[in-house]
């Protein structure tokens, strides 16, 4: 059973490599980001191939099983990738009421969607 999670982990990690690789070719992923997922993939690998050194890093750190440590360990990083992604959020809607404030203000005789409309009709009868 050890063996088939082992054959799968590396499966999963040559598909993550692949995968961040494919869209950083297609301008769909930062390099940073690329990196990031790659470096994943290659742990997965690693652990994948060598078990031991998940038990030898859990030993290290106090942990008495390397897979307590595997879980460990991806929860820290799903919060850094978390607070890393509400950061990015937060500056790209800070950029967008930024660039909205401006076209406001070097448009101000713009006639707001849906006067128009309503002059229109008002017009016909």
């Amino acid at each position: 059973m050890a063996a088939l999670f082992n054959i799968v982990l590396v499966l999963i990690g040559v598909f993550v490599i692949v995968f961040s690789r494919l869209n950083f070719s297609w301008n769909k992923l930062s390099k940073e980001n690329f990196l990031l997922f790659s470096a994943g993939g290659l742990v997965m690998i690693i652990i994948g191939v060598f078990p031991q050194l998940s038990f030898a890093a859990a030993s290290v750190l106090g942990i008495q099983r390397g897979s307590d440590f595997l879980l460990y360990f991806s929860v820290i990083v799903l919060f850094y990738l978390l607070i890393r992604q509400s950061v990015k959020t937060e500056q790209v809607e800070s950029k967008l009421s930024k660039l909205v404030e401006n076209l406001a203000i070097s448009n101000p005789e713009r006639k707001k969607p849906g006067k128009e409309e309503k002059s229109k009709s008002r017009q016909k009868k």
